[in-house]
């Protein structure tokens, strides 16, 4: 290893030339590295100070320069002769690290940087294999996309011509202000403005991209542009990373704070502007200049919010550009940074990027193919199957689809017996459903636990199936390192473009991607509002024997009930216990839980009771002592609460009857005796059918004992139980389907005086769906026109009701997602918390003005959940009905240290934009809000002006209905019945011949070969490959690779020709196409250059230099 002509220059660039201001930082930031980096390690050629170099480099005193070090620009211009031996020396420092101290994740030296550091160090080049460099970390899914690079300092200069890309749109979007159009001005149009109309605090997009959540904008623009996902990854990366995470203008002041949290702030004047025109000679940019004489801060900046006039629109994101040069140097440069207000969530940050260029988010009608052109696939992203899916898993089990098999069977080629096994096997999966909202998903398993975890898109794979047919997978990794949700997932839906889904196919893992067995395995999900017909439809593709009533707002588990009165006793036929056949669970465990408090309510309203008087009931009714039960021909088995199992053979003993007030047939009860005495005497069925039927049973009733049937026909224990493979949800629907609920809820009515006896019962699900605050809006200033109109009531200046309302709104809680009794908080830190409620009945708030408000309380029943304890909901209603908003408060102590007069977190539903929240809280067209609002009802409501939580008032609009698309059942591609196919792709690779060099090289590389001319050059060369694929499959060092070549170009390196021979295997992580160069390129010349001469890089790039 021959250091010496850099180690020199790394010692004393930063002191030879006079630098510009940004390179002498990045030179200050990186001294202590450069000075920690040892001469004598830099001359050595032993794999002791090798070690001890990448220790330095590992050492605190590179912290800062590790940070940086998968960068490819420098603030020290190369094409400037004053700067051009810093830029060096910052770039040969960063390809040492990158060639012999590179690491994965987990600490482990890179497989090519172990390969060369060995070929340096061992001039005898013992063989080795394959097995000897294979690590646990070499299981990486090659399928990784490895185009995000992670930095700290800001980059002032970039002298690359950019072509900056229009923004045309029709389309608003929701937190979109009105963007200037190309071609409808013209210079003379363009006005002067203050830099106090940028007034605010704004947060670089470049933090949430590369946590993989505005994925969606990266494949729009890659659509858009007709690139690829990689391409326009690698792009955005490089467009987006300033070094600057926010910046706030106040009057004539800007602040910096960049990535390192280092501050600089400075006052500018306004200098004009610069335009940008299109290929038609039309303005598409108009960039306004401001520059200070401060050296605090970069002396020129330029900003684009899209507007060439002063404007009232409020700012929702804008372009900053930034330097020390010139404005000329920042309209050229390919940096442009995007800025969205600093209060804005990462998914509402995305709708601002989707709306930047028109993105409709409504899913075409999708196309099911298995014979594509590779070509024709289209990135698609997880918001392609946003919503909430279930596995069809447990119907088949319980025998729900039997029917498919059956009708599958009369093609002759297996039995239904042999379909529902095959079925059985790759349908198997403990996840009961999942819920899929942007690259968030969420696991709910057989057991009711839940995992949660955000995904970032890694790229498709094409599986090729035995059959000759193919699909396109798509790949997406857990991101999330405290969640113990699946590492890996893909998704395929037999389609290869953005479209809706009727199913997908979700398989996971969490070692590797090749431990996947998609042949055999794949869990389906279907859409969890199809009923189980439509899921038999879709799997049959046609209409199945059970479907003889019409499908209008039916419950998915309800079967047709007899009807009180339609029948006489005489109408009532013998049933064969054998009917009953299957397992079922009491519904009485889901009861504890608080799964089906919707019942108890709808029970409490439907008898004109109480809620508490209603439960007391039902857990008198339902506490039956059995868990589960089984019915297998004659034979019945109980399972108890103390899971003692009894069982005994049964004979129909008749049925009996109950009658109602007006003496029609209520209830039919078949009974059923036994003379054994290991099981109760006495047992009695009540599925609600008076006579034979082929409906599968999804709930029924069971009685039982040892005294007599009228002993049972009079008890007051109503046990109800259902199919043994429902999860809570799904009995809650068929509880509340039991009695007709309508889950439709009514326009709600507000009110803030009231009797106490008018007051009803209501759940969590009355709140059901994401809700988010507004406490952000109002300390960005977003809110201010609403204090604005208020004090025109005199009582309050405008100052004064936002200071009241901040104290109101405040909360740490950025939104909340209600489902039933589930609630997942998550907070301002993007922190997540869930917990399952219990609700614990209502309380009367008496505010000091003499008016009344219904608290509805709730208690968090997760033990090991740490989301609040108790929580209050109030809305200003007294019943069931939609919320306008409500307000959401909490403590983990006990009631009494809820404040309710002075803190009201709020909350309105996530759809909502920032003018509609405007609307409801001032009752008026505001000011903003020049678009026509079609089909909205607004209403308002009274509030008390008081110093309380009535005080502010609220316009309350109709919620639309939103009706759901039904998405049709259509072809079912059998992929599935295909034997695992291995794939593998035939890459030609040219073989590039060896420069030229000169003597100093040529010596040095002639020593090094004569050293090795005993090796086994074959073998060796194979073990080089085998160490490349496995570099290349590792995340980390896939990344490393790309930035080392990439760097060694830009140094003019010799070597770089014979590393892009091999990056674009990395970069379009084809890493397993290498194995075929181990084919093509044996015993040549380039393979020998990368091996022997890479240690020769930096003098390569010195030489070349000079």
């Amino acid at each position: 290893m021959r250091f010496g002509f850099i180690s020199s220059l790394l010692l004393t660039a930063s002191a030879a030339f006079a630098h510009s201001s940004g390179c002498a930082q990045e030179l200050s930031k990186y001294n202590t590295c450069i000075s920690a980096i040892d001469t004598k390690l830099l001359n050595s050629n032993n794999d002791s100070d090798i070690k001890t170099m990448c220790s330095k480099f590992n050492s605190n005193d590179c912290k800062k320069f590790l940070k940086d070090v998968l960068l490819t620009t420098t603030s020290c211009d190369i094409k400037n002769n004053h700067e051009k031996q810093d830029a060096l020396t910052i770039f040969n420092l960063r390809i040492a690290y990158l060639k012999y101290c590179a690491t994965d994740n987990s600490g482990t030296i890179c497989p090519v940087s172990r390969h060369l550091v060995e070929d340096m160090n061992e001039h005898t080049h013992d063989e080795h294999t394959h097995d000897e460099h294979t690590h646990e970390n070499t299981e990486v899914n090659n399928e990784h996309t490895h185009d995000e690079h992670t930095h700290d300092e800001h980059t002032h200069e970039n002298t690359e011509v950019n072509n900056e890309h229009n923004h045309e749109k029709e389309d608003k979007n929701e937190h979109n202000h009105n963007h200037q159009n190309t071609g409808t001005f013209t210079e003379a149009d363009i006005k002067p403005r203050e830099l106090s109309e940028f007034n605010g605090k704004y947060q670089s997009v470049y933090p949430d991209y590369l946590t993989g959540d505005l994925v969606d904008y990266v494949v729009q623009q890659a659509e858009k542009k007709n690139t690829t996902f990689v391409e326009q990854n690698k792009e955005i990366n490089m467009k987006w990373n300033c070094g600057v995470k926010y910046f706030e203008v106040n009057g004539n002041k800007i602040t910096f704070i960049y990535d390192d949290d280092k501050e600089e702030s400075a006052e500018y004047t306004y200098a004009g502007f610069g335009i940008k025109k299109n290929d038609k000679g039309e303005i598409s940019t108009t960039r306004y200049k401001f520059e200070t004489t401060s050296k605090n801060a970069p002396k020129y900046v330029m900003l684009n919010d899209h507007c060439h006039e002063p404007s009232d629109e409020p700012i929702t994101h804008l372009h900053l550009h930034f330097g020390n040069e010139s404005f000329d140097e920042l309209m050229n440069s390919k940096i442009i940074s995007f800025f969205v207000n600093a209060n804005y969530t990462s998914e509402e940050t995305r709708e601002v990027l989707l709306g930047h260029d028109g993105y409709d988010p409504t899913l075409p009608d999708g196309e099911e193919v298995s014979t594509f052109d590779d070509e024709d696939v289209k990135d698609r992203t997880l918001s392609n199957w946003n919503g909430e899916w279930k596995s069809p898993y447990k119907y088949l089990l319980n025998g729900e689809l039997d029917e498919v098999f059956e009708i599958k069977s009369k093609d002759g080629k297996k039995t239904a017996k042999e379909y529902k096994e095959y079925y059985e096997k790759r349908y198997k999966t403990d996840i009961d459903s999942v819920s899929i909202n942007n690259n968030e998903v969420t696991f709910i398993y057989d057991d009711g636990k839940t995992k949660i975890a955000k995904y970032q898109y890694t790229g498709y794979y094409i599986q090729k199936w035995s059959s000759g047919t193919k699909a396109a997978m798509y790949r997406f990794e857990n991101i999330d390192k405290k969640s113990d949700a699946p590492l890996f997932i893909e998704i395929n839906d037999h389609m290869i473009k953005r479209a809706k889904s009727v199913h997908f196919h979700l398989r996971y893992t969490n070692t590797k991607w090749d431990d996947i067995d998609a042949e055999n395995s794949w869990p389906t999900f279907f859409p969890n509002e199809d009923s189980i017909e439509d899921i038999i439809d879709k799997l049959t593709e046609k209409e199945h024997s059970h479907k003889n009533e019409e499908k209008e707002d039916k419950n998915e588990h309800n079967h047709n009930h007899q009807s009180t009165g339609t029948f006489t006793e005489a109408d009532i036929k013998p049933r064969e216990l054998s009917e009953f056949n299957g397992k079922y669970q009491s519904v009485y465990p889901y009861y504890l839980t608080g799964d089906l408090v919707d019942y108890v309510v709808q029970q409490a309203e439907k008898k004109n009771t109480t809620f508490v008087e209603q439960n007391k009931e039902i857990n008198m009714k339902w506490n039956c002592g059995v868990k589960y039960f089984e019915v297998n021909d004659d034979k019945i088995t109980f399972i108890y609460d103390d899971d003692k199992e009894e069982s005994a053979e049964y004979t129909y003993a008749g049925f009996g009857i109950k009658k109602n007030d007006k003496g029609e047939i209520s209830t039919t009860r078949y009974k059923f005796e036994t003379t054994s005495k290991n099981a109760p005497k006495y047992v009695m069925l009540n599925d609600h059918c008076h006579e034979p039927s082929d409906e599968p049973i999804t709930h029924l009733h069971l009685h039982f004992g040892n005294e007599s049937f009228d002993e049972l026909m009079n008890s007051k224990i109503i046990s109800f139980f259902v199919n043994a493979n429902y999860t809570s949800e799904e009995t809650r629907e068929v509880l509340l389907g039991h009695d007709g609920y309508d889950p439709t809820l009514p326009d709600g009515e507000e009110v803030s005086t009231f009797d106490d006896d008018e007051v009803k019962d209501r759940t969590l699900s009355n709140w059901n769906g994401k809700w988010k605050s507004p406490y952000k809006y109002l300390l960005n200033g977003e809110l201010d026109e609403v204090f604005e109109i208020k004090s025109k009531d005199g009582k309050k200046t405008a100052k004064e009701y936002k200071e009241y309302y901040e104290k109101g709104y405040k909360t740490d809680i950025d939104s909340v997602s209600i489902k039933n009794n589930n609630v997942i908080f998550t907070y301002d830190d993007g922190k997540t918390k869930i917990a399952k409620y219990q609700y614990t009945g209502y309380y009367i708030q008496k505010w000091s003005s003499g008016t009344k408000a219904a608290m509805y309380r709730f208690e968090n029943i997760d033990k090991e959940s740490d989301a609040p304890l108790y929580i209050e909901i109030n809305d200003h209603m007294i019943k069931r009905g939609k919320s306008v908003h409500f307000h959401l408060r909490y403590t983990n102590t006990k009631w009494d240290d809820i404040d309710a007069e002075n803190n009201w977190p709020t909350f309105f539903p996530n759809e909502d934009s920032i003018e509609d929240i405007i609307d409801k809280l001032t009752e008026k067209e505001h000011s903003h809000k020049n678009e026509e609002k079609e089909d909205k009802n607004e209403h308002n409501h009274n509030a008390e002006e008081n110093e309380n939580e009535n005080e502010h008032e609220h316009e309350q609009e109709n919620e639309q209905e939103k009706e759901k698309e039904k998405e049709s059942g259509h072809e079912h591609e059998h992929e599935h019945e295909h034997e695992n196919e291995q794939e593998s792709e035939n890459n030609n690779v040219e073989e590039e011949s060896q420069d030229d060099n000169d003597d100093i090289i040529s010596d040095e590389i002639n020593k090094m070969v004569n050293d090795n001319n005993e090796i086994n050059e074959d073998e060796h060369e194979h073990a080089f490959y085998h160490d490349l694929i496995d570099d290349c499959h590792i995340l980390e060092c896939n990344q490393r690779f790309i930035v080392l070549a990439e760097l060694l170009k830009l140094t003019d390196n010799a070597e770089a020709e014979e590393f892009e021979e091999f990056v674009k295997y990395y970069q379009k992580n084809n890493c397993d196409a290498l194995q075929k160069l181990i084919e093509v390129n044996s015993g040549s010349d380039s393979i020998m250059k990368i091996t022997f001469s890479l240690i020769l890089t930096l003098l390569l790039s010195l030489i070349y230099l000079f």
